[in-house]
């Protein structure tokens, strides 16, 4: 039996209309912000032009606001279906999980109640960003491959290497972020049973037990330290990624214009959308390494479900 598959996504399924929704609302604000740099290029097209653009500069300009406004609306009503999906989701598999380790926990049913609560905490935010940032962006950064596409077909398939360059090197930081988010949960398990049973008298303070409750403590740091030095390194590689590709594409965009292939408005559309696409790319990026926890997490938290106990840690 999986814990995430057979134990947790029965959960999301009263909950699923709020995931419609955020679906909905997803792709209207990716439309909305793939379709911004137009206005700008149909002005720019407009000002090289001898009689001047087809529609008015503030007729454009007007646009682009719109446009604006149409992706900030859709983000919020985006933000608040997934957090309604996510909140309900994992509330109803925490409750599930308590009143089953309750049930069969016996004597360690105090401590694993704890883990219960930690790891749903951890879940519910990492499962709102996996839905708020991974869809975004992931949409908007494919989304510039094709709209670069259009304008040249070159310039499309070099962004979109540079995108599943990008997801490669982000999975394997994830991998790396999960085998030491796993020691971190353990170690923070660890730490809270100790600090638990000594202040429910099942401890008595002395030097021995100081000295074991700062030595795990400082592995948790320690562990906690090493999940930021990977995530940090793998946005660092991202990020040279990313202005590898897009030297790339303006290096072919520029040698287009000047063969005649392409016009200097199109050029300057090539460059609004690399704009669009280096936050989101980076946010991209860095969520998937991010989803390492949340999986260690939403697992536990299965088990929790099924079994009505966890497995000690480490």
């Amino acid at each position: 039996m999986s814990p995430l598959r057979d134990t947790l996504l029965p959960f999301a399924r009263p909950h699923r209309s709020s995931l419609g929704h955020g679906l909905a609302f997803t792709c209207l604000l990716v439309g909305a912000r793939l379709a911004l740099p137009l206005p700008l290029t149909a002005v720019v097209a407009g000002a090289s032009a001898p009689g001047g653009g087809a529609l008015p500069a503030t007729v454009l300009s007007a646009v682009f606001v719109g446009l604006a406004l149409t992706a900030g609306l859709a983000e919020h009503q985006q933000r608040l279906a997934f957090a309604h999906f996510a909140g309900r989701t994992i509330a109803d598999a925490r409750d599930a999980a308590i009143a089953r380790v309750q049930r069969d926990g016996g004597d360690r049913s105090g401590d694993l109640t704890a883990q219960v609560i930690g790891d749903a905490l951890r879940a519910k935010q990492g499962l709102k960003g996996v839905l708020n940032h991974i869809t975004v962006n992931g949409l908007l950064v494919f989304g510039v491959c094709a709209a670069l596409a259009l304008s040249d077909l070159w310039l499309g398939l070099v962004q979109l290497a540079g995108a599943l360059l990008l997801v490669v090197v982000a999975v394997f930081g994830a991998a790396r972020v999960g085998t030491v988010a796993a020691e971190h949960r353990g170690h923070e398990v660890a730490l809270a049973g100790s600090v638990h049973r000594l202040a429910g008298g099942g401890l008595r303070v002395d030097g021995d037990v100081i000295a074991t409750l700062r030595e795990r403590d400082a592995d948790s740091g320690v562990a906690d330290i090493a999940i930021t030095r990977w995530e940090g390194a793998t946005t660092c590689v991202v990020h040279l990624v990313l202005v590898a590709s897009a030297a790339a594409v303006l290096l072919l965009g520029a040698s287009a214009v000047d063969s005649g292939r392409m016009a200097t408005a199109e050029l300057f559309g090539v460059m609004a959308y690399l704009l669009v696409l280096h936050g989101p790319a980076i946010r991209f990026a860095r969520q998937i390494t991010r989803t390492a926890p949340l999986l260690v997490s939403a697992r536990q938290l299965g088990l929790a479900v099924s079994e009505g106990a966890l497995p000690p840690p480490g």
